[in-house]
């Protein structure tokens, strides 16, 4: 969201060429131990000609110290974590720790009490906890949909609140459109840019309504008018 700190810069981005899925690239980027700790961190790639993507993709990793996966629906630290660390010991002799063992906090190979302290030390509450985020789909036009209809019926989705303000309105409009989707009003076809196939859906959907963002209702009144039209004129490049 929009309201969020710019993360702090990491110690290396490195590009695998070929080691991703499919073959596609894999990007790592590393940050310096605990600075980014308890909070959210919001990567987006951008499509650009260099990504090969038609709209950016936006993802979250959250990080709870001394969380350990035991709820679905909370990411509160209490002594259940402490009890599972207790539960669940590892040595690096006999039974090493994997990476992804969700009891070994310091990553040390080993679960013993350096990660029962870690648990402690991090206790949250209902009120402290790090809060879930609901993810968002569809990733298409549909979304910008989604959004208008909850402005319109005066509800409200932290999920669809782009600019995390507690309000939807136009602005999650513009940053949906715009920053998430790469894209600007009038691109009925989503296919990034405003053109004269734009102006042929708007053309042969006027008068429609109800009407959605794919068929050149571009403001969100369900209904294709000329309101919709002053969106494509003049952006072009016709």
């Amino acid at each position: 969201p929009n309201i969020w700190e710019a993360a702090p810069s990491p110690t290396s981005i490195t590009v695998r060429y070929g080691a991703g899925t499919g073959g596609s690239d894999r990007v790592t980027i590393i940050w310096a131990d605990n600075a980014i700790e308890n909070e959210w961190l919001e990567v987006t790639v951008l499509a650009t000609t260099n990504t090969g993507l038609t709209h950016s993709d936006v993802f979250l990793v959250g990080n709870a110290i001394g969380e350990t996966g035991n709820s679905p629906d909370n990411a509160i630290v209490s002594p259940t974590d402490e009890i599972g660390v207790r539960n669940n010991p590892h040595n690096l002799s006999q039974n090493p720790a994997g990476i992804d063992d969700a009891y070994d906090f310091n990553r040390d190979g080993k679960v013993g009490p350096t990660d029962y302290i870690i648990c402690r030390n991090n206790a949250t509450n209902s009120v402290t906890a790090l809060a879930l985020i609901t993810p968002y789909t569809p990733w298409d036009s549909t979304a910008i949909d989604n959004l208008y209809a909850a402005i319109n019926a005066g509800t409200y989705q932290r999920a669809i609140d782009f600019d995390d303000n507690g309000l939807l309105n136009r602005q999650d409009v513009n940053t949906l459109v715009r920053n998430v989707f790469n894209t600007n009003y009038g691109d009925a076809n989503f296919d990034g840019e405003v053109t004269l196939s734009d102006l042929t859906i708007v053309a042969s959907n006027f008068g429609t309504s109800p009407a959605t963002w794919a068929q050149g209702d571009f403001n969100g009144d369900n209904v294709v008018d000329e309101n919709d039209l002053g969106y494509i004129n003049p952006p072009g490049p016709f």
